[in-house]
């Protein structure tokens, strides 16, 4: 898949709305955990990391540079940065 198709990928949500599977999420919405963590990996200066839904819960989220995704987490009961729509 493209970028632009994997940004525009829609799946299914709670009483079965489609919502955007993929998408950024803002720094400042991150656990004070997850925003240290940043800070040791020496990518405090992000405003965004884009999330990458694999599959139900599971999520990737990275930094998206041209064509490469750099992954920072795997996060398999989307805990990081829960969702109401999930």
């Amino acid at each position: 898949m493209t970028w632009a198709e994997i940004k525009s990928q829609t799946c299914s949500g709670k009483r079965g709305r489609r919502k955007t599977c993929n998408h950024y999420v803002n720094i400042d919405k991150l656990p004070g955990d997850a925003k240290r963590r940043l800070g040791e990996l020496k990518q405090n200066d992000l405003e965004q990391l884009f999330s990458l839904r694999l599959k139900g819960k599971v999520r990737l989220y990275g930094i998206i540079e041209g064509r490469i995704m750099k992954i920072l987490w795997y996060d398999p009961e989307h805990r990081l940065y829960p969702s109401n729509l999930d």
